[in-house]
């Protein structure tokens, strides 16, 4: 719906021309919705003054454009605030009630057609290529689909994921995805819209407060997904599906922002929330309660370090560039990786060039962690977290960053009070040889008489891997 505000003039000698034009331009705009070929209805708002005459005018206006009454309101230049408020929410409450008429009635429509119980025929020939005609049981689909979207609209949330769920499970049956070729372009269409009605469920669920269902919904399409991928494809050990993993986890986080839980406000510690009512009596998971966000973004952090590990494993032959292996070879390797929302092997982590900078997105994602776990006063996660930032910065040797992040934390070494002697041990050499690279003299003094202090041998690998043996140390020391 669109909707345009107008102003009368108060000047009697002008007041046939201003309201000729306010006239044409509504005209113009009906006909360009019109020519657009979007169904949306137009309605206006015109600011007058309570001047003799007026309801003339607005009336001869109404008529002359072609508007309904409820389509048409008048508001006081001189309402109060409070006046203001009253009039525009009995203007949008009215909106609001053709509106939910209106998806109404296409609902109706989809059910309607959903009945007839055939596949339509086809309006245009369908071309080679580029188009497919659908079965009964896609139609079907399309229908459920349909359906679930205008009751969303409608904000009838339990009708919509009934729809969605009737979508879901006719997707995934074997009359429509079980019988498209395996990792073809329909069948990865396929499994996008799958994912796509999966979010519109959890959205759904998470609408009703139905939190621990919501966490269930994901495990249950995850599940399903795996099957499918480990029957039909490329199985889930691949850096294709920690792609996938960690895109999704990024999702979850982002549903349950833009849900604004009062449990999950800021001001509120709740890390997780309690199980609905209709789950209490069910023996329930810890993963199964709803985490804040910051547990979704370390989770994808994760998956993210597993894809960067997997795709170190892949061939060299599979990171060359198409233009550089034979067509004998791409064609063995056309189907061998799973590139569903994800770069091909080339460009994942291609030999001559750049990639993908994974390091960079693990850092994205466990600040975003860190971020919350501070909020939610998860001391020891927003330090275990930052510990892990510090070996991502330290492996592309942003050494500046990794002593802004662990110097914190050094001073107050929680982790030596709780306890922790290997954590500690781990995060003193982390620190100094960012200590040594920045030429911190007094920092890796008081970091080698805490290691002389350790009663646990130093870890020949992590020495190794973090002191640096340049002319800096030297210089440092």
């Amino acid at each position: 719906m669109l909707i345009c505000l107008y102003s009368l003039t108060a000047d009697a000698t002008l007041a046939t021309l201003h309201d000729n034009k306010i006239k044409t331009d509504i005209g113009v705009l009906k006909n360009a919705l019109a020519q657009s070929g979007c169904k949306s209805k137009l309605a206006v708002i015109v600011l007058v003054d309570n001047n003799h005459g007026v309801q003339e005018r607005l009336e001869n206006i109404r008529r002359g454009s072609g508007l309904d009454a409820k389509s048409f309101f008048a508001v006081p230049t001189d309402a109060s605030p409070d006046e203001l408020g009253r009039i525009m929410d009995n203007a949008l409450t009215t909106l609001y009630a053709q509106s939910i008429e209106y998806y109404r009635d296409h609902g109706r429509r989809v059910k309607k057609k959903r009945g007839r119980g055939a596949a339509p025929q086809p309006t245009v020939p369908p071309v080679s290529g580029t188009s497919q005609t659908l079965s009964l049981p896609g139609w079907h689909v399309r229908y459920d689909f349909k359906s679930a979207i205008f009751a969303e609209y409608r904000h009838e949330m339990d009708v919509a994921l009934r729809s969605f769920e009737q979508a879901y499970e006719n997707l995934l049956s074997s009359e429509v995805m079980e019988i498209i070729p395996s990792w073809s372009p329909r069948w990865n269409q396929a499994r996008f819209l799958a994912d796509v009605i999966a979010v519109r469920c959890i959205r759904c669920l998470m609408w009703n407060d139905q939190h621990t269902a919501a966490v269930r919904r994901w495990e249950s399409h995850r599940g399903r997904i795996a099957d499918f991928v480990d029957r039909q494809g490329h199985g889930t050990n691949n850096y294709g599906w920690e792609a996938w993993e960690a895109r999704w986890a990024v999702v979850m986080a982002n549903l349950i922002e833009k849900a604004d839980i009062p449990d999950f406000d800021h001001s509120a510690v709740s890390i997780y929330l309690p199980p609905e009512k209709s789950a209490q009596a069910e023996r329930i998971q810890p993963w199964e309660l709803l985490h804040h966000p910051g547990y979704w973004y370390r989770l994808a952090a994760r998956h993210t370090f597993a894809r960067r590990k997997l795709a170190f494993k892949m061939p060299e032959d599979d990171r060359r560039s198409p233009s550089e292996s034979p067509a004998s070879k791409l064609a063995s390797k056309a189907f061998r990786y799973d590139s569903y929302m994800c770069p091909e092997p080339y460009d994942e982590l291609p030999l001559a060039r750049s990639g993908i900078n994974h390091s960079q997105i693990i850092l994205d994602y466990l600040l975003s962690a860190q971020s919350y776990f501070m909020k939610k006063q998860q001391q020891r996660l927003a330090a275990e977290v930052s510990l892990e930032c510090a070996k991502e910065l330290a492996a592309v040797k942003d050494w500046s960053n990794v002593v802004k992040i662990l110097r914190p934390f050094w001073d107050e070494l929680s982790f030596r009070r709780d306890g922790w002697p290997e954590i500690t041990e781990d995060m003193c050499w982390v620190l100094r040889a960012a200590a040594v690279d920045t030429a911190q003299a007094d920092l890796v003094v008081s970091i080698d008489w805490e290691l002389l202090n350790n009663s646990k041998i130093p870890c020949t690998a992590s020495k190794d891997r973090f002191i640096n043996t340049g002319p800096r140390v030297q210089e440092a020391s």
